[in-house]
C-alpha cells in the first residue's frame, strides 16, 4: 500500500525572519526593564537627596521667632517646587528692600556690632538690583527719642531692650526714606563656611594689602597680606579681605566697596552651573548658609526669593557707597564726646537726610548722577548768594563750594546791610519759574535750602539771576569732608569694640 507523499519543510533557526524578530523584541524587553529600573532608582535617589538637602537647609535656617518641624519643611519645599511660594512684601509696589547685616559673632570682640550695613533693593519688574552701603560710623537716629548713635551700635541697643533689629531697621528707613521689608544677618564664622562650601571665589584685588595688626578672634592680632590682581579666596581670606581697612587708602569706604565686590562674586559662584550640578557642594553651601543667617524672611517666601535670584541679570547690578571722601560726597566728618573720649562720627553734609534718600530712591540707575550733572551744565544757571556782613565768611565758603561742586553758569556773592538783624535762615528763590529745575533741586538737597520767597529788601536790585540764595548762617554744613590726608588720624590702628552711647544730635535739622 503506497503512502501518500509527505510535504516537508526544512527550517533554519539562524535565518528565519519571524523568530529573529521575536528574539530581538524579547532581548530588547530584557534590556529595557533593568535600564528603566536604574533610571527610576536614580530619579528617586536624586529626589530624596534634593529633599534631604532642602529639609536640612530650611530647618537649619534661623527664622526669627520660628522653628520648623520636618513636615513643615517638606510642605514648604513642595510649595517651592510647585511654584506656589508666597508673594514678597513690597513686590506689588515693584521694589523689595532687604537690610543686610554683618556682625562679628561670639568669638570676636564687639560681637554684636554690625560693621557691615547694606540696603539690597530688588526691582521685581525690571529684575534689577541696587546695593547701597552705609558706613558704620554714620551718626544714626534712634526713632522717637531725639538721640543718635553710631550705626553699628544700634543692633546691640536693640538686643538690650529685647527689640532685636527693630531699632536698626527704623533708623535705616529714616535715613534712606525706604521701607525695610526684610533683614538678613550673617556672622564671621558663618561667612567663612559659606565661601568654603562654594569652593572659594574669584576676586580682583585692586591694590596690594599688608596689615600687621589685622584683628582676629579673642582679641588677637595677625598679619594679613594679599597681592594685587585676580585671586582665588577661601573663606578665611575672603573674610579678611572684606574686613581689612587699615591698609586701604579709602578706609571704611574702601572696605564697603570690597564687601560689595565679594557679594557679587559669591552670587555668581553660587549660581554657576558646576555648583548647581554638584549635590555635595550644593548641600554644603545651603547647609552653611542656613546655619549662618538669621532672618525674618518667612520659610514660605524662600521659593519666591530663589525665583528672583535666578531671574536677575548680574550685569544689571548698581552699587553705591555713601562716603565722605570727595567734594561730591554726601557725608562730612564730625566728633562727639562720649565718657570723656572724642568719638569720630559721620553726618550728612547738608544737615538733612535728603541727599541720601535721593540716592536710595534712584539706586537702580547707576548713571543718574552723571545725567543730572550734564543737565545742570546745560542749564548754566546764574546764581546769587545774599548774606549779611557778619555772615560773609559762611557766604564765601558757600560760593566756593558751589563753584567746586556744580557746573553752573555763574555764582556771585552780595552782602546786604538790611540783613544784619535777620534770624538765621537758608532759603532759595526761583526767579524764572522752573527754568533751571535740575540746578534748583540739587542746591536744595546739597545745602538744605528751603524754597520760598525772599523779602524785597534782601533781594539785589535789578537782578538777572535765575536763582537767589539767602544764606544767613554762621557756617556751611557742606565743609569738612574727609580727605586722604586726614585718614591716618581718623582711622587709628585699632578698632573700638564697644557701642557708642546714644546722645543728642544737634547736627541734623
Amino acid at each position: 500500500m503506497n503512502e501518500a507523499p509527505r510535504h516537508t519543510r526544512e527550517f533554519s533557526l539562524g535565518s528565519d525572519p519571524l523568530h529573529s524578530s521575536q528574539r530581538k523584541q524579547s532581548r530588547g524587553r530584557r534590556l529595557f526593564f533593568p535600564f528603566t529600573v536604574v533610571v527610576l532608582v536614580v530619579i528617586i535617589l536624586l529626589g530624596l537627596t534634593t529633599l534631604g538637602i532642602g529639609v536640612r537647609f530650611t530647618r537649619s535656617f534661623h527664622f526669627e521667632n520660628r522653628e520648623l518641624s520636618f513636615f513643615e519643611s517638606v510642605r514648604i519645599l513642595g510649595g517651592t517646587f510647585l511654584g506656589s511660594g508666597s508673594a514678597l512684601r513690597g513686590e506689588v509696589e515693584g521694589r523689595v528692600n532687604i537690610l543686610l547685616l554683618g556682625r562679628a559673632g561670639e568669638k570676636y570682640p564687639g560681637r554684636n556690632l554690625t560693621d557691615t550695613v547694606m540696603l539690597l533693593s530688588i526691582d521685581t519688574k525690571e529684575k534689577r538690583v541696587g546695593l547701597l552701603s552705609l558706613p558704620r560710623d554714620l551718626f544714626a537716629p534712634i526713632k522717637g527719642t531725639g538721640l543718635s548713635t553710631k550705626l553699628n551700635s544700634l543692633y546691640q541697643i536693640g538686643l538690650n531692650d529685647d527689640s532685636g533689629t527693630e531699632i536698626l531697621r527704623e533708623s535705616v528707613s529714616e535715613m534712606t526714606g525706604q521701607p525695610i521689608h526684610y533683614f538678613a544677618m550673617v556672622d564671621f564664622d558663618g561667612f567663612e563656611r559659606m565661601i568654603d562650601a562654594m569652593g572659594g571665589i574669584q576676586v580682583k584685588v585692586v591694590h596690594d594689602i599688608y596689615d600687621e595688626r589685622y584683628p582676629g578672634k579673642n582679641y588677637s592680632y595677625e598679619t594679613f597680606e594679599l597681592k594685587k590682581g585676580w585671586q582665588k579666596l577661601d573663606g578665611k581670606t575672603a573674610l579678611k579681605y572684606a574686613r581689612e581697612r587699615h591698609d586701604d587708602p579709602e578706609g571704611d569706604f574702601g572696605r564697603a566697596k570690597r564687601q560689595q565686590q565679594i557679594m557679587q562674586a559669591a552670587r555668581d559662584k553660587a549660581w554657576s552651573l558646576p555648583t548647581l550640578l554638584n549635590p555635595f557642594a550644593l548641600s554644603g553651601m545651603l547647609q552653611s548658609l542656613g546655619e549662618s543667617i538669621t532672618t525674618d524672611v518667612a520659610p514660605e517666601e524662600i521659593g519666591r526669593f530663589l525665583d528672583l535670584a535666578k531671574a536677575i541679570d548680574t550685569k544689571n547690578i548698581s552699587t553705591v557707597v555713601v562716603d565722605a571722601w570727595k567734594k561730591e560726597s554726601l557725608l562730612r566728618v564730625s566728633h562727639v564726646e562720649s565718657n570723656g573720649v572724642r568719638a569720630f562720627i559721620l553726618v550728612p553734609r547738608s544737615g538733612t537726610w535728603d541727599e541720601i534718600r535721593d540716592v536710595a530712591r534712584t539706586v537702580f540707575k547707576a548713571d543718574e548722577g552723571e545725567k543730572r550733572t550734564l543737565a545742570i551744565k546745560s542749564e548754566a544757571a546764574k546764581v546769587i548768594v545774599v548774606t549779611s556782613s557778619r555772615n560773609r565768611s559762611a557766604g564765601e565758603a558757600l560760593v566756593s563750594d558751589l563753584r567746586d561742586t556744580f557746573p553752573v553758569g555763574s555764582v556771585t556773592l552780595v552782602s546786604e546791610s538790611a540783613l544784619e538783624n535777620q534770624a538765621e535762615t537758608a532759603m532759595i528763590q526761583d526767579m524764572h519759574s522752573l527754568a533751571t529745575p535740575y540746578t534748583l533741586d540739587s542746591l536744595v538737597a546739597r545745602y538744605g535750602l528751603v524754597p520760598g520767597t525772599i523779602s524785597t529788601e534782601a533781594l539785589p536790585k535789578n537782578t538777572t539771576a535765575d536763582l537767589v540764595i539767602l544764606y544767613q548762617r554762621r557756617e556751611l554744613p557742606a565743609t569738612a569732608t574727609l580727605d586722604s590726608e586726614s585718614s591716618a588720624s581718623i582711622f587709628p590702628k585699632h578698632d573700638f569694640q564697644e557701642p557708642l552711647l546714644p546722645q543728642k544730635n544737634p547736627l541734623i535739622r
